[in-house]
């Protein structure tokens, strides 16, 4: 450790300074703990830190509990999937629409009544982009294409979702173009976990 002109020390590093977990990851606020990021506001010389949360922050150790929960969270995603496939087309139809409207996106037009390529035209009430989404209880990467193809001519759409739970493998393997995204049974049962959802399909399978 070595002292500088204005009093201050500084104490030199093993290796470099870095923003990251061993993994790789970055260490910053929003993924670091606020008992520790209190302390940012202490003005005294010493303050208490938990040293072994600060490690396993530092070695990228993941806490059991929080393991624990992770593994549940992923557990019951696993288990609405054939709550989705049993869905009837009408009820799998209003809770994509459920989905899309939980982070704000509006209906633009009546639920199934659009135009002959959209199951639902959606607008962001904040910045007036419109996307389109295409639902499909089974289908292939065929009908996929065509679906792809089409949308690429419509001008007015920031994007297109192609909502699919249960899709042949060829779709199960398809790349999506640009501007375009397959959502399939898991990323749909993690997002039914995220809008809240759950309950809602739940009822909708007794």
């Amino acid at each position: 450790m070595s002292r500088l002109s204005d009093g201050s020390k500084v104490r030199k590093v093993s290796g470099q300074w870095r923003d990251t977990d061993i993994h790789g990851y970055p260490l910053s606020f929003e993924t670091i703990s606020g008992k520790l990021l209190q302390v940012r506001g202490f003005r005294g010389t010493n303050c208490s830190v938990d040293l072994s949360y600060v490690a396993n922050k530092i070695n990228g150790v993941t806490p059991p509990e929080v393991v624990k929960s992770v593994e549940s969270v992923e557990a019951l995603q696993s288990s609405l999937i054939p709550l989705i496939q049993n869905l009837t087309w009408k009820d799998f139809e209003l809770l994509v629409d459920l989905v899309f409207s939980n982070p704000g996106w509006q209906r633009v037009s009546v639920l199934g009544k659009t135009e002959k390529n959209i199951d639902l035209d959606l607008r962001s009430p904040v910045t007036g982009e419109r996307v389109m989404v295409q639902i499909k209880a089974a289908s292939d990467k065929e009908e996929f294409d065509y679906y792809s193809q089409e949308f690429s001519r419509m001008k007015d759409f920031a994007a297109f979702f192609y909502v699919v739970h249960t899709p042949k493998k060829s779709l199960s393997n398809a790349k999506a173009p640009s501007r375009t995204q397959l959502i399939l049974a898991e990323q749909l049962a993690e997002l039914v976990v995220n809008a809240g959802l759950v309950r809602w399909l739940i009822d909708k399978n007794k």
